[in-house]
């Protein structure tokens, strides 16, 4: 197979997620905590995924995603964008705010556009709300 066929069947098999899974998964995340599954490193046991795959389909019948790849996917997804917010809300950041009503950062673009030069995995994040950005205290320690 040549590579842009690759690159076709990876952008074909890519799935969006909706914002009711995404408040579903860091709801089972959540719970996962509560029942355990959070080591002492702040990582999550083995088979999380799998657990949090049983929980989505519990939540939601007609669920069809799958632990690898769906879940692995957009957990380390969700965790680089809580990353990147942190660090724009950090001390080594200025201009940064955060509002709690529409939960997203607030700051001008051009502030933004220069930090994302130096903090590439912010890109995407401008006026994009993270409404799950409270509950990844809980869930990450990064």
């Amino acid at each position: 197979m040549d590579e842009s066929a690759e690159n076709q069947n990876a952008k074909v098999s890519k799935r969006q997620w909706t914002a009711e899974e995404d408040a579903i998964l860091v709801e089972g995340l959540l719970q996962l905590v509560d029942d355990g599954w959070k080591e002492d490193a702040g990582t999550f046991k083995p088979r999380y995924t799998k657990v949090l795959e049983k929980y989505l389909h519990k939540k939601k019948p007609k669920c069809t995603l799958k632990a690898n790849p769906h879940i692995e996917s957009i957990v380390k997804r969700l965790k680089s964008q809580y990353s990147a917010i942190k660090d724009m809300m950090g001390p080594s950041a200025s201009g940064f705010g955060w509002d709690d009503a529409r939960k997203m950062i607030i700051v001008e673009k051009e502030v933004y556009s220069q930090w994302c030069k130096s903090h590439p995995t912010a890109s995407g994040l401008y006026g994009k709300p993270f409404p799950h950005f409270g509950n990844f205290d809980v869930v990450l320690i990064m």
